[in-house]
């Protein structure tokens, strides 16, 4: 029969103990780990939402601003040709 030193047990109990808390202790961060990227993914993707939309309106605002300046040009044109029919007719 072997005799078991309780010295020996109790080496062993906390062996045992340090290793699983060691392996709990990484699977822990392992799960925070993965939290924390799909946190971060869908922060990410919030962002890249707003820019687009940003992009988005700025592009319709250039639009509508190109189109009151050619407005502006057609009815500066049209302006002149009044101004010269007027002149024209006033000699």
């Amino acid at each position: 029969m072997i005799i078991i030193d309780i010295s020996l047990i109790t080496a062993l109990v906390s062996l045992v103990a340090s290793i699983s808390s060691i392996l709990f202790a990484v699977i822990n961060n392992r799960r925070t780990n993965k939290k924390d990227d799909k946190d971060e993914g869908i922060l990410e993707g919030q962002i890249l939402t707003d820019i687009n939309y940003i992009k988005t309106e700025l592009k319709n605002q250039n639009n509508n601003l190109t189109k009151l300046n050619d407005n502006y040009h057609d009815l500066d044109v049209r302006l002149a040709k009044v101004e010269e029919k007027i002149l024209i007719e006033g000699e």
